[in-house]
């Protein structure tokens, strides 16, 4: 056959896929699926992955920095943030450089010059700074604990005043001879001492590579330490302010005195090492890619080497293409590692005889032209961007393909880089490489049997056209190696009721299981979505199957009759039986986000029916008899919200069963057995989720946590988002929850409410409206992520980040 025009042969491994039906391939660096017979394009799982050359660390270590975007990892999760000048050519930005926190800095441009920037959402404003007709850029640092911006030319250097944006001193080079520099986007060219008072830089002066230190204060030049033919890179000063260290063509580190420039030390390191060596923030530990072609892995290699002796303390073995940048994080307990990925290695407790997956701590993925990523370890734990997710996938046994979605309740970790970065060690209940097969779903409408429904072998769901208002559909799933746990089957993106979970099925054989199950679906006018996962023993997912029915009534319904009805049920619990775990503000989050819903009702919806649980009154029968009355009442056109504010857990047994904690529970760890007869589990709203007809459901979840917890909250606050995002999912409904992941929900006096919940409120009264005068979940969500953790670190000093995990229909929930 013809192939398709596209991009065979640009990958090292796993060119060409087959498909288990040998009807279709995956192939090429877009990974693009096609049919085999005809060449058509069936699918796209991924996109080009990211493959700048540029990795520098932050003033604060919180995060890397790129050539046009910065990694955020640090107690609040990982983000991707890419930032791009207006009018400027993307192939022109020689240097990006950040302040600590990645809210602003400086580009530099060619042809252009320098720029400086802010960033909140949206890179903006701009200003291109003076710099006297300087063009001949050579590198670039920031100093933001001294305020200060260091630049190199090819005859000089310069130091600038970000605050005033004022040239504070010059230090030329006396000399004709200009340098170049190899690769311009690394910050190894020049250095502040700590205490701000000398400057060094590598230029040109006496000989062909020089290191020339300057008096910051007079702007004299105090020394040259001369390079001679070989060449200096990597020059910092050392913590102690007394000395600088620098590698010398690769294979020596020095350490020079800062009075004299005089060699203090010198460390031999493996012969034919080539230049790409970092040195550690401490001055402990160097990390260098040898020269060397053993065992014909050339440049993929990094060993690590104490600065204090000759001795080589470990080896980092394991990435397929040639290293490109090593640099140290939290001082030198982590190590990152950036070739075809970026891999980030333990440093701790390292013989040379660890195996890679000890050794190897994450693998994080990016992409050309998104802001999309990935992270994943190398026991299948994975978190991901939406986008990420999407794309992404897993290939079993070289052959069976196995999007990234089909292992989300197995192996998704929500937070995983934070948890690795604080040193937690992780589990999966299943062995990713002893996953079997996931099952496949068919769905037939009223016994008409559909061909071909998988979705491997169509591009467009089946659709037919109905007049009834009741449908019967037909899911059938089948697993060759694993029994079948669950059907589940959404009605527009929403879990309907009587789904399966927890079967018992009478044929499940120890080779496989086979499952038909029968829904009723009570249809709304225009185009019902439907689709069927069907989700085996290790809970990985089939690929969906979808079905479209347009019902169109036979008789319209009468002017007047129906309409779209709001359902509200608002939890507040200021007071708690066991008073030290009262609260401050969550009777009045409660009320005040219920009187903000109540009061934009009409102009949203056509009726909206109030349900106001507070403090004494917030028992589980008190909750559950309203939630029973809302699934009685709500039809699949109407929109359900639920908004708690009080305390919320996650239990200590084996099944970390996350609760909404009522009034009357009075301990909130050590005694699961009450929690979970008195407090409302993540079981308990997934069914009522199931059981609510409304198509459109949003939680909110305003809940702290104890502060007797916090020695082990960081683990609690793990399980919580995990369960909270497999909720979402599994049931097709939008979660926003004040805290992530080991963070309590904050409150503050001079707010008068949470600040989570003061936010909401400002963002339903309209200010989370981006134009046409509607406030959408997803609208509401950008707002809380962008505000929240603003106005924390203004009230506290550090700063709170909401989660959220929404997976249904966006729809509004406030007006302008």
């Amino acid at each position: 056959m013809d192939l398709p025009d596209s991009d065979i042969g640009m990958m090292n491994e796993a060119n060409l896929c087959i498909s288990p039906s040998g009807k279709s391939f995956v192939q090429g660096l877009n990974m693009s699926r096609y049919d085999y017979e005809t060449g058509k394009l069936r699918q796209k799982f991924g996109v080009m992955p990211y493959r700048s050359s540029d990795l520098t660390r932050l003033p604060n270590g919180s995060g890397i920095m790129l050539n046009d975007r910065l990694m955020g990892f640090d107690k609040n999760g990982f983000s991707v943030r890419r930032f791009t000048p207006p009018g400027t050519d993307p192939e022109a930005y020689r240097c990006w450089r950040f302040n600590e926190k990645g809210t602003g800095g400086f580009v530099f441009v060619d042809g252009d010059g320098l720029y400086s920037f802010t960033y909140d959402r949206v890179p903006k404003n701009f200003e291109q700074i003076d710099l006297g007709g300087k063009t001949d850029f050579r590198g670039m640092r920031y100093f933001d604990k001294k305020g200060m911006l260091g630049i190199v030319f090819s005859n000089g250097a310069i130091l600038v005043d970000v605050k005033k944006m004022e040239l504070v001193q010059a230090f030329p080079v006396e000399s004709e001879t200009t340098f170049d520099i190899f690769e311009t986007d690394e910050d190894y060219y020049c250095d502040l001492s700590p205490d701000g008072s000398t400057f060094a830089f590598i230029g040109s002066a006496m000989s062909w590579n020089d290191i020339i230190c300057y008096d910051v204060k007079s702007g004299q030049q105090k020394w040259v330490r001369p390079g001679g033919e070989e060449t200096i890179e990597n020059l910092r000063f050392l913590p102690d302010g007394k000395s600088i260290a620098f590698t010398l063509q690769g294979d020596e580190l020095h350490m020079v005195n800062i009075k004299d420039g005089e060699d203090i030390e010198m460390l031999n390191m493996e012969p034919e090492t080539e230049w790409y060596t970092t040195i550690s923030p401490s001055g402990m530990v160097a990390a260098t890619r040898p020269g060397s072609d053993e065992g014909g892995a050339l440049g993929r290699i990094v060993v690590l080497y104490y600065l204090n002796s000759e001795e080589v303390y470990s080896s980092l073995e394991g990435h397929k293409e040639m290293v490109w940048n090593v640099l140290f994080l939290n001082d030198q307990s982590r190590v990152m590692t950036q070739a075809e990925n970026f891999k980030i290695w333990t440093t701790e407790e390292f013989p040379n005889d660890m195996e890679y997956h000890e050794r190897c701590l994450a693998t994080i993925t990016l992409f050309n032209d998104t802001d999309d990523w990935l992270v994943t370890t190398t026991d299948g734990r994975f978190d991901a961007s939406p986008g990420a997710m999407e794309k992404m996938y897993y290939v079993k046994d070289g052959v069976q393909i196995i999007p990234l979605e089909a292992l989300y309740e197995g192996f998704y970790t929500p937070n995983l880089l934070t948890q690795i970065m604080n040193g937690e060690q992780g589990a999966t209940p299943v062995d990713i490489n002893k996953i079997k097969s996931p099952p496949t779903v068919k769905i037939q409408y009223n016994g008409t049997s559909q061909r071909n429904l998988e979705v491997e072998d169509e591009t467009n769901a089946p659709s037919f056209n109905v007049t009834t208002a009741t449908a019967k559909v037909q899911v059938q799933a089948l697993c060759e190696d694993a029994a079948i746990a669950e059907i589940r089957l959404f009605h527009n993106g929403k879990l309907i009721e009587n789904s399966t979970r927890n079967l018992s099925v009478e044929d499940d054989t120890p080779s496989g299981d086979a499952l038909t199950k029968s829904f009723t679906i009570n249809l709304i006018a225009g185009e019902n979505n439907l689709r069927a996962v069907a989700i085996n023993s290790q809970r990985t997912e089939s690929q969906p199957a979808d079905l479209v029915l347009n019902y169109k009534p036979a008789t319209p319904a009468p002017s007047g009759s129906g309409g779209v009805t709001l359902h509200l049920v608002v939890v507040g619990i200021n007071t708690y039986k066991n008073s030290k775990y009262n609260l401050n503000y969550a009777l009045a989050d409660a009320t005040g986000f219920k009187d903000a819903m109540v009061k934009n009702c009409g102009k949203i919806v056509s009726s909206c029916q109030e349900h106001f649980i507070t403090n004494e009154n917030a028992l589980k029968s008190n909750i559950v008899a309203e939630l029973n009355k809302v699934a009685a009442a709500a039809k699949p056109q109407d929109v359900f919200v639920m908004y708690y504010a009080g305390h919320g857990v996650v239990a200590e047994d084996a099944g970390k069963e996350f609760y909404l904690v009522p009034h009357d529970v009075t301990q909130l760890y050590g005694n699961d057995g009450a929690l979970a007869q008195k407090g409302l589990s993540a079981s308990e709203l997934r069914a009522f989720s199931q059981k609510i007809k409304a198509q459109k459901q949003l939680f909110i979840l305003d809940a702290c946590q104890s502060s007797g917890a916090l020695g082990t909250v960081a683990a609690r606050g793990a399980a919580e988002e995990k369960a909270i995002a497999q909720l979402a999912r599994s049931t097709g409904t939008h979660w926003l929850t004040a805290a992530g992941s080991e963070q309590f929900a904050s409150e503050f006096t001079q707010l008068g409410h949470g600040v989570f919940t003061y936010v909401l409120l400002k963002g339903l009264g309209g200010a989370a409206d981006t134009g046409d005068g509607k406030v959408t979940v997803k609208e509401l969500d950008a707002y809380l992520q962008e505000q929240v953790p603003e106005l924390t670190q203004q009230y506290k000093g550090t700063p709170q980040y909401p989660s959220s995990y929404g997976f249904g229909q966006d729809f509004p929930v406030g007006v302008k």
